[in-house]
This record gives structure tokens, sequence and C-alpha cells, in this order.
């Protein structure tokens, strides 16, 4: 899937489709309800317009703003305060983050790798950049960042359903 294919996909939008399914072929499904019994515990929640998804990170429950429309996932300065031992000694660095704005660059710290389970699906970033920033519009005011493509199309696809209020990745 390439940059200039994928679109933003807003609240408005996904509120009338109920539900979203993309797939790394670059296919996508829309509306419909799954059986809450195959979806599990919702982990999806709505502040202040945006959709968050609780997710697990060393070992504790962690909130990260959903972002269908940036390439990468971005940790910011609440992953390194709320995880201080687990960045202690990361090698330092400088991070680009380009988003409507611009591109913008910031100090950051860089992890070889950090696993995250977002309902029963486990998956990583490697490398994991933390930069030490807390903006808002990428997770700065409520999350640990930004879930990011390279974190959802893990997989073979993922799923925002917001009939069981639950993102699912395949």
């Amino acid at each position: 899937m390439r940059d200039a294919e994928v679109g933003v996909v807003g609240l408005p939008l996904l509120l009338g489709l109920r539900s979203i399914r993309w797939s790394n072929d670059g296919s996508a499904e829309i509306g419909g309800t799954s059986p809450r019994a195959k979806t599990g515990e919702p982990n999806l929640v709505f502040d202040r317009g945006r959709l968050l998804v609780r997710s697990e990170v060393l070992g504790h429950t962690a909130l990260l703003a959903l972002d269908t429309g940036a390439a990468t996932t971005d940790l910011n300065a609440n992953f390194a305060a709320q995880f201080a031992t687990a960045v202690e000694g990361a090698k330092r660095a400088t991070q680009n983050v380009t988003g409507v704005g611009g591109t913008r660059t910031f100090e950051s710290i860089e992890l070889p790798e950090l696993a995250l389970t977002i309902g029963p699906t486990r998956v990583y970033l490697r490398p994991a950049q933390i930069t030490l920033q807390r903006i808002a519009a990428i997770g700065g005011e409520c999350c640990i960042g930004n879930a990011g493509r390279d974190l959802l199309m893990q997989g073979r696809s993922f799923t925002i359903d917001l009939s069981t209020m639950t993102l699912r990745l395949q």
C-alpha cells in the first residue's frame, strides 16, 4: 500500500459506517456488525473527539490515539514518563514527525523493540521511537502516543467496529 493511496477516515464517517476493515492487500470492507461473542472485551473509547485504543505495554494498560492516517506509530513523552525504567539508557536520536502541518523534528530516544498487545494480538515496534514531546494531535494530552499503520497492519488486516467498540488485529 503506497501512502498516496491512503486517506484519513474521520470519526463522523466511521460512526456512520459502524465498522471498517482494512486488509494488507489494499481492500476495505465497510458496514455491518460483529457478533459480541467473537469480539472480546471492548478496547476502544472516545475522548475529546479522538478514538483511543487500550493496549498492554510492558505489563501495564496504556492508551494510544488511533491514527489510521499515520504511516508510523509515534510514542511520546508520556511513554517516557510512564515507563521511565524501560527507557533508561536508551539510544538518543532525533525523529521527524510528519502530519497535516508539515514535518517537525524532535529529540527522541530509541528502544530496539517494544511489544504491545491489542486485544489478544501481540504486535511489535522495531525499533520503537519515542519522541520527547506532548503534541495533542498525536496523543500528547491523553496517551503514550498514536497507533499508526506500521502497528495496525502487522497482520492480514485490522477492523474498527464501533458497534462493539473493538479494534481487532487479524
